[in-house]
This record gives structure tokens, sequence and C-alpha cells, in this order.
């Protein structure tokens, strides 16, 4: 992927790419050009940004983390949903959807960077490997240019469902999933509209082609090369409301008659029967059976199927520390079909005994080839506090020490038992005590703690303990 210039509105403005912060900052003057004053921007770095997941339940909690060597402060848009703590720890607290931000300080400059964090509630709490991610979110509106020389708007309109397909032309899984809505019954509906947009930038031509080779005359192409590009600005909306990082081809929005955005698939190829699942829990659209497509064994002839095109999913994205090598285990499908392990495909494990990013391995077995990647993390166990006593305007806290895979502890206090206004202390692993002065006479305040481990750099936090509570002389 190419990550052309863009003209900015603001001194300060945000490009997202698989994660990455950068800011954007005017040099002004570097060229005349007679009636005006060139205006040029640089790219600097700030870091990298992760969640560890999208969707916790109440009382659960997840981790946003921001890689920065700057001033980084998180914050939450709704509290009463979902809080967050000055580690980027996240606490569910009600029902709900709201983003969860990073702030990053250069000097004088700020540049914020949000994820969506869904808080469900334990009857609605369930595990979906499938690579889609449902929602209920107000979906955001751009307008695209078609290549039959209109406009169009990602508003749902009139349109009891729309399908977006971010995708490359090029791109095989693109072009599969295209023709497969395009042979179906449900991608011809009226009351149903389809919209393939290439964020890549090709040119009108290529694009028109492109649909009329692979898409049906009731789908709608899109394209852009505009300087700033709404369909790459849409993409990276709809990532950020997935919470994911990155993608494969394409990625498929649907949007209900609502405008409310109720699902998001970022893992590659899926046949029009998986999309029309999805859209029949929202929407009444007639369906019957799909016109087959070829697939990519059968395009390529007697070429192997690569991994790449296949959904990967791990049992368990996070794991605590017991010296023991961790494995979870692995579902690998292809148009809706689990592959065999040991037969289509094999797992390999690097990195899954100490705290830190285990790394899982999937290579391609008889029908199937190539390698697919997918990490999990392991992190410190964490401790207790073991004895907590009042002082003049201060406590004393002393817990127990956790010598195998541990940096450090975080101990935590606040005069609030949501830790809303929480104060957060760092201390080295040799410590198992600590005095903590300076605070309001005859006020009760309640403390926790948990450890930390650094690993390339990164810190890996434990759960926190459970939380007790003191009142200060």
């Amino acid at each position: 992927m190419k990550l052309k210039t863009r003209r900015f509105k603001n001194q300060v403005a945000r490009l997202f790419l698989a994660g990455v912060l950068f800011i954007a900052f005017s040099v002004s003057g570097i060229c005349d050009l007679g009636n005006g004053t060139l205006t040029a921007y640089a790219l600097e770095y700030l870091g990298t940004v992760t969640l560890s997941q999208c969707q916790i339940g109440v009382g659960e909690t997840a981790q946003f983390t921001a890689e920065s060597d700057y001033e980084v402060t998180y914050s939450s848009d709704d509290e009463s949903i979902a809080t967050i703590d000055s580690t980027g720890l996240i606490t569910g607290i009600s029902a709900g959807s709201t983003k969860v931000r990073a702030t990053v300080t250069v000097g004088t400059r700020t540049q914020s960077f949000g994820r969506t964090i869904t808080v469900v509630s334990d009857e609605d709490t369930s595990t979906d490997t499938s690579g889609t991610t449902s929602y209920m979110v107000a979906n955001p509106s751009y307008v695209f240019s078609t290549v039959d020389g209109q406009t169009i708007s990602t508003n749902a309109g009139g349109y009891d469902v729309t399908v977006l397909l971010f995708g490359n032309v090029y791109c095989i899984n693109t072009q599969n999933t295209v023709k497969a809505i395009a042979n179906s019954h449900w991608g011809n509906e009226s009351n149903v509209r389809v919209v393939f947009a290439d964020f890549l930038e090709h040119p009108k031509s290529l694009v028109e082609s492109f649909m009329n080779t692979y898409g049906s005359t009731s789908m709608i192409g899109s394209y852009s090369v505009e300087e700033e590009n709404p369909i790459r600005t849409a993409l990276y909306e709809y990532l950020d409301i997935a919470s994911l990082n990155g993608f494969s081809y394409p990625l498929i929005v649907l949007i209900d008659g609502n405008n409310q955005v109720r699902s998001i698939t970022g893992d590659g190829y899926h046949s029009a029967d998986e999309i029309y699942e999805t859209i029949s829990t929202f929407a009444n659209v007639a369906n019957s059976p799909s016109t087959p497509i070829l697939t990519d064994a059968s395009i390529a002839g007697s070429s192997k199927v690569e991994l790449s095109a296949c959904s990967v999913s791990l049992s368990k994205s996070s794991y605590v520390y017991n010296g023991k090598a961790r494995k979870p285990s692995v579902t690998v499908k292809y148009d809706g079909t689990k592959l065999t392990r040991g037969t289509d495909y094999t797992v390999s494990y690097s990195n899954n005994k100490s705290a830190g990013t285990a790394t899982v391995t999937v290579t391609g077995k008889g029908n199937y080839s190539g390698t697919v990647e997918k990490t999990f993390k392991i992190i410190p166990k964490g401790t207790s506090i073991s004895n907590l006593t009042a002082k003049s305007k201060g406590f004393t806290v002393t817990w127990k020490l956790q010598k195998k895979q541990t940096t450090g502890y975080q101990i935590q206090y606040s005069t609030k038992k949501s830790f809303s206004n929480k104060t957060t202390k760092t201390f080295k692993k040799t410590i198992k005590n600590k005095t903590i002065t300076g605070l309001k006479k005859k006020t009760t305040y309640y403390v926790r703690i948990r450890t930390y481990k650094t690993v390339s750099g990164k810190k890996y936090y434990s759960s926190w303990s459970s939380v007790k509570k003191i009142k200060t002389e």
C-alpha cells in the first residue's frame, strides 16, 4: 500500500496506517509562487497504538496502549460506559459504545487518536471468531465519485441495507467478493445498495472495467484520484470504529436503514451467503441460493489456496504467565468451511512462555499454501496488598514481592472507588513497601497494585489486585 501526499486544512492532522501515529506540521516559505507561498507538510513519527480488544463485558478490562517517546494521556468520551486510567487500562462500566483516546503532546502541539470500545452486559456477551464485529454505531457521512459521473453518499438514504466494499481492483479476494454478491439474489434486490470503493486511487477507467467484469448493473463503483481522498478517509474511520489496526481485502461494512453501522468485516473473502447471514439479523431481504463462483483455487487451475484468503482466529488473545508454554487453539476457515489441522495447515508457536508478545505461525498444507501469523499477549502474574497502615496525611502500603517475570510495580490510589481521579506511582521490583504522604487528612483512600514486565521497551501489565481502603490520620 502506498501512502500519498495529502493537503491538510489544519496545522495538525492525523494519518493512520496499521496503528502508526504521525503528527503533521507546516513549513512555510519553501517556494515563492508569485501569487502566494507554498506550504509544505512534514510528518513526524509519534509512535504506535494498540487496543487489546474492542468489546468487553461490564467489569471487564481491555488495554489501550500508546508506545511513544512523548507524553501520552488517556481519556474516555463517556465514563458512564467505560473508564480509562493513566496507564491505558479500560474498565467496562455499563452497556454501550464510546471512544477512548490517547493524546500525545509534542511541545505546544497535541494529537489525539481514538478507538471505539463496546461494553456489553453479561447476557449479551458472546465470542465471535468469524472475523465480523457487530455494532449499532452512527454511520459517518462521506461522498464518493462514481464511475458513471455521479456522486454517492455513504448515508443509508432509502435503502434497508447498504454494503460498502473497500478494496483493490487487482485483489483476487476483492474480485471474488464483488462477483459473489453480483451473482446472488439479495445483492440485486431493490432495497439493497452495494457500493464498491477503490481506495488505492486507481483511475476511473480501471474501476469501471473492474465493475463491468465482476459487478452487476445494480452495483455502484466508486473511485478517487483527489488529493484528499474521501474513500481513504472513510476507510480509516470505519477501521477506527472497528478498532482494527489493519485488514485483508476487502473491508466489508454493513449499514442498516436507520443509518447505523451494523457490522465491519476485515479478514478477506466472504461468500454472499455469509454476508447475507449477517444482513438477515437486521433487515428483511429476499434471498435464494447463490450462483456458484470461481474460487481462488479454481481460478488458478491446480494452484493451492493461499492462507491469506482464509480467516484465522485464536481461542484467546491474552494469558497470565505461569512458567509454561501457552498455546491457544487455532481456527481456520475458507469460504465458511472450517479447515482441518494437520491436513490443511500446521501450527507452530514462538516466544510463548515468558511475558510479552507471542507469535502463532499457521502454515498451509495439502491444498493450501502460504503462512499467516497471529499474536497474543502473556502478561505477568499479579501481586496483592498484604498490609495497609494509616499515617498522618498518608499511608504505608506493603505487598508481596513477585520475583518472576516482573520489572516493577504500579500503585494506584484515589478518593473514589471508581478510581476516576486516581494517582499512579511506579516502583522497582526490589521494593516491597512504600509510604505515600502529602494526602488529605482524615480522608478515605482506595488502593490497588499491579506488576509489569518491560520487554523490548514495551510494558506488559498484570491485572489489578483487589482494592483495599484506608483512612488517613
